[in-house]
């Protein structure tokens, strides 16, 4: 006995419920993972990972400065000691 064009509609709508059930259920899943990476990146009331990066990399700059000056500081110091061997041989 075949079935009659309202029972196949209803069927297949059926089938498309569920299949819509399983995408959402998969979309939200996922989501909630998204989420939860977003606080970890962003921080959820603490700090969170980009912005502990962002001040290493500040802190990585300041040290970056700092050892220019010693740099400098000791080529000066080694010049004038240089400078003063030097006058003292002649």
């Amino acid at each position: 006995m075949p079935e009659s064009t309202d029972q196949i509609i209803l069927s297949e709508l059926r089938d498309l419920r569920d299949e819509v059930n399983q995408f959402t259920r998969a979309a939200e899943g996922r989501l909630s993972t998204l989420e939860a990476g977003m606080y970890d990146l962003r921080g959820n009331g603490q700090p969170g990972r980009v912005s502990r990066l962002e001040s290493r990399v500040h802190e990585l700059d300041r040290w970056k400065y700092k050892l220019m000056g010693y740099s400098s500081g000791a080529a000066a110091c080694i010049s004038v000691a240089a400078w003063c061997v030097e006058y003292l041989l002649k």
